[in-house]
């Protein structure tokens, strides 16, 4: 005879991975639009303006989200030319995306991308040791960057 109660419904490896993991977007990501977005998708999101001054350094969140294990987004494409801030990111094993060309789209356009390359992001975030940076192009193209001394 079959049972009445019903099988609880498991959690694909992706939703799980997804769970686990934390987003933190950089100032330049505004702290609504994207956020909303994303966490609506499933992600646990973090933004700037909730643990840093407006003015703050880039170096210091940088080593915060690698002493929290926050995986970072950000619009500053030009962060690992920078040596402070490529360093940061290379000593604090930051995992990092960074969006190029982001003044080609609006905020709207920025969240959808990114919601529709989350589970990328979840698998090269899960995947990829740190410290790591990836470019996310307007196109959606993603591809890993190297964070060597210039």
């Amino acid at each position: 005879m079959p049972s009445s109660k019903r099988s609880a419904t498991k959690s694909s490896p992706y939703e799980k991975q997804l769970r686990e993991l934390t987003f933190f977007l950089d100032r330049n990501l505004g702290s609504r639009r994207v956020a909303e977005a994303m966490r609506q998708a499933g992600a646990h999101v973090e933004v700037h303006a909730d643990h840093f001054p407006q003015d703050g350094s880039d170096e210091e969140w940088l080593a915060a989200c690698g002493k929290r294990g926050w995986i970072a987004i950000t619009l500053d494409y030009r962060i690992r030319y920078r040596a402070g801030e490529r360093d940061a990111l290379k000593e604090n094993k930051v995992k990092a995306f960074l969006v190029a060309k982001a003044g080609e789209m609006g905020g709207e356009t920025l969240a959808r991308l990114l919601v529709e390359k989350l589970p990328k992001l979840v698998a090269l975030a899960t995947q990829t040791p740190a410290p790591f940076a990836f470019r996310i192009t307007p196109s959606g193209t993603i591809s890993k960057l190297t964070l060597k001394r210039l």
